[in-house]
């Protein structure tokens, strides 16, 4: 096992066969600013897009439920879009700690 980034809030990888072992690919790594420490299985929608939720950090430091877009060129990054925060205090402490799940006509 190997730390992919100094204190990482969570990393979004591949792993894909290569004959008699694996190949892993960093696809995106989470920091404080725009959501940290996913907890809950990604959700894939249409055209490639990886829907998640994370259960601290992003604006509002409650967490946040995001949307990962494949690069336009292979190998490019991924892009991260928030969709959503949530707060964090002490006295109403409210985080996202599910999947996030696309229903029809891709509402989540």
């Amino acid at each position: 096992m190997r730390l992919l980034q100094p204190f990482s809030c969570g990393t979004v990888f591949e792993l894909a066969p290569t004959g008699t072992s694996w190949n892993e690919t960093v696809l995106y790594n989470f920091s404080q600013e725009v959501g940290a420490y996913p907890g809950a299985s990604l959700t894939r929608g249409s055209g490639g897009v990886l829907y998640g939720t994370t259960n601290l950090g992003g604006p509002d430091g409650g967490g946040t439920v995001f949307q990962l877009t494949p690069p336009s060129v292979a190998g490019g990054a991924w892009t991260e879009t928030i969709l959503a925060t949530a707060a964090r205090n002490y006295a109403d402490t409210f985080e996202f700690n599910g999947s996030v799940v696309v229903g029809r006509g891709g509402s989540l």
